[in-house]
């Protein structure tokens, strides 16, 4: 008896995903993130967007009127963004709607992150290796990091430091925060 075209079509795919997952195929985080970010049901509308402008890359993240927004040159790979937009969602945004993000859905692909990029980064504490994983992919790729207010018509944005926002404290500040928060 032959199988269905359907039947087969199937198949195929799932050979073709568990054989991309037995290669070590990483999945194109850029793409997953607005999927974690859109089961929080608590927002309309996940607010995260990544776009490859003439300028570079400009990945934001507003659930509100206000953004996270990182910018990056266009050379950079979409692996190695996704990565660290990844990383700093989960370790370094700070904002409270992340709460199912950061404690259900994002900490598989966080690990696979950190385990991928790790390099020479001190493996303990976890909020050390987050900082030196994102500092490390922030400088070498020449990432700008930007805070955006939209308020009575006005929009403004302006740049933040890469070391002070990467940094182990201000890690450990915006995770004792968020969970204060998540307590409420």
């Amino acid at each position: 008896m032959r199988a269905s075209w359907p039947a087969v079509a199937a198949t195929t795919i799932v050979m073709a995903i568990s054989a991309s997952v037995a290669l070590g195929a990483e999945p194109d985080l850029l793409q997953v993130i607005p999927r974690l970010l859109a089961k929080n049901r608590n927002l309309e509308h996940h607010g995260f967007s990544a776009k490859l402008l003439k300028s570079g890359w400009v990945v934001s993240y507003c659930p509100d009127n206000t953004c996270d927004v990182i910018r990056a040159p266009k050379d950079m790979s979409r692996a190695a963004l996704g990565d660290f937009t990844l990383l700093w969602l989960y370790y370094a945004s700070g904002y409270i709607y992340l709460q199912r993000f950061v404690e259900i859905d994002a900490p598989p692909y966080v690990q696979q992150v950190l385990e991928r990029r790790s390099g020479s980064c001190p493996r303990e504490p976890e909020l050390a290796l987050a900082s030196c994983v994102l500092s490390t992919i922030a400088v070498s790729d020449k990432l700008r990091l930007f805070f955006r207010r939209s308020d009575e018509g006005a929009t403004v944005e302006t740049r933040k430091a890469i070391s002070d926002s990467l940094s182990e404290a201000s890690i450990a500040e915006v995770r004792a925060w968020q969970t204060k928060a998540w307590q409420k």
